[in-house]
This record gives C-alpha cells, structure tokens and sequence, in this order.
C-alpha cells in the first residue's frame, strides 16, 4: 500500500505554460526536473516525520511509511506534493494510491483488511476509496480489488466516481484480457527497449480504447 504523488509537466517552479502550434508543451528538460521534484516530495515526507518523535520511526532508509491511517497519510503526501511545486502550482499535482488489495485480502474472513485491524468487504472497500477520492486530489487507484472482484468492484466505485483511473498491474503478461464496460485500465511495464514497448503498445492500445479503457 503506497501513496503517491504525480506531476504534470507544468508542475515546476520555473516551468512558464508554452505555446507551440496552438498545443501546449512542457520546456526542455522538463523530464529530468520532475524526476527531481518527485525525489524531492519523498525527501520532504522522511523529514516530516523525523520532526515528531512518535512518527521517527517511520522514516527507514530514507522511505516514508504510512502514518496515522490512510485518509491522513494520503493529506500529508499532498500537502507535500502542493508544497514542493510552490504556489500557484497545486493543481499539477494530484494523488495515485497503489492499492494492492490482492494482497491484503482473507481467504478465512472473506474480506480486505487495508489497515490494521480494519476488516472491508467489497462494498466497505468501494465507500473507502469513494471517502478518498472525495477531495478530488486523488485521481487514481492501482490495484483497487482482488482480480476475482475487479470487474463488480470497478463498475461499482465508477458508478460514484466516474471520473477516477483504475488500473491493474499485471506485471510482465503480455496478452491481458481487456474488460467489458470501460471497467478499469492496465499499467504497460517498460522493461524492454524502448521501440519494442512501443510496438507492443500499438498493437494492444486499439483494443484497449475500444473497451473504453486506459
């Protein structure tokens, strides 16, 4: 379970919004910077905890880990995030939750235990992350369900939260089954060349966009 925080290309202190054949484009090096930016939202969090004795012990080896609860560790990674950029800036920030709810289901209690001691069915599950994503921040969940509830899970949060990127990571398959009903995308790894991610994004992208999908 991770909360994380993503930048646009517009999201950095000396970054002006260019115009170039009517299309908006980020500057040269833009790439780099916002690398930089997002290592600096991670450095911000280990020194934010380092400040109070009772969250020191969550900063490990230069990795902040979640503190007091979901709700408020994913506030403290925008208040971070909002903070790193500078203001004027908010808004080329926004949230991803890396879920992995596969991982924290119970075969035995028939359910999903997201934080410690905090059993969730199905139903439980979908109102914490519509209570998440009500700020607006949020704006996308990797790995919301168990793969046996993805379909009725993603139809049922998207039916409150049209709006919101739900994504499955399936690590290296190639041929992934694309959903029905524009129920959720799939995160593309990039382990191989770069010209053979892209071939292999071009043939699957068509049947991707015509379920309605990422």
């Amino acid at each position: 379970l991770q909360c994380l925080a993503a930048l646009t290309p517009f999201g950095l202190e000396d970054t002006s919004r260019n115009i170039e054949d009517g299309k908006l484009c980020p500057p040269l090096g833009w790439v780099a910077d916002t690398f930089q930016r997002l290592q600096d939202i991670g450095a911000e969090a280990v020194k934010e905890l380092q400040k109070n004795k009772e969250t020191a012990s969550l900063a490990v080896n230069g990795v902040a880990y979640c503190a007091g609860g979901l709700q408020k560790s994913l506030q403290l990674t925008q208040k971070l995030a909002e903070t790193v950029v500078g203001t004027g800036r908010e808004a080329e920030t926004y949230g991803i939750l890396w879920a992995a709810a596969g991982e924290t289901w119970s075969d035995e209690a028939c359910a999903y235990e997201m934080e410690q001691g905090k059993r969730l069915k199905l139903e439980d599950l979908v109102d914490l992350y519509d209570e998440l994503l009500a700020s607006g921040w949020l704006q996308m969940i990797v790995n919301p369900f168990r793969l046996a509830d993805a379909l009725a899970g993603c139809e049922l949060l998207r039916s409150r939260r049209p709006h919101v990127s739900l994504v499955f990571d399936f690590g290296e398959a190639v041929n992934v089954t694309v959903p029905k009903n524009d129920s959720y995308g799939c995160v593309l790894h990039m382990t191989e060349s770069v010209p053979t991610v892209l071939q292999r994004y071009a043939e699957r992208a068509p049947e991707w966009h015509e379920a309605g999908c990422a």
